[in-house]
């Protein structure tokens, strides 16, 4: 709808047309600021769950290395457990036949000499 420049009320119709315009860029602008606010706000988004999975996989590889390590070390305790306990049986082993041989050795020293003694006695 037209409006002819000798109305006299051209110029307000001018100035509300003017000021629709305006309202429509203003508008627009308003949309599109909108829309890059919402990508970038995806964007920090998309890079959080991004950040936090890799911390989630970083911390579960991590628990499984530590597990690991703990299975490791109580395997290797275990083991060098089981050698400290042969390697002592070993010389509790050596000892009780070196003792018993010298125990052994004694009495068979006492019953020679008790040998000699009844001989002796008896002549």
């Amino acid at each position: 709808m037209a409006t002819k420049h000798t109305d006299p009320e051209y110029d307000s119709k001018e100035k509300a047309h003017e000021q629709a315009v305006y309202a429509k860029w203003a508008t627009y602008d308003a949309k599109l600021k909108a829309d890059d606010d919402l990508i970038a706000k995806t964007h920090v988004l998309n890079r959080k769950e991004r950040d936090l999975d890799s911390a989630t996989a970083s911390k579960a590889s991590a628990d499984a290395n530590l597990k690991s390590n703990q299975q490791r070390f109580a395997w290797e305790t275990d083991q060098l457990e089981r050698g400290e306990n042969q390697d002592r049986l070993k010389f509790v082993n050596e000892d009780t036949v070196a003792k018993t041989s010298e125990i052994t050795g004694k009495a068979d020293e006492r019953e020679r000499a008790n040998g000699r003694l009844l001989k002796a006695i008896a002549s």
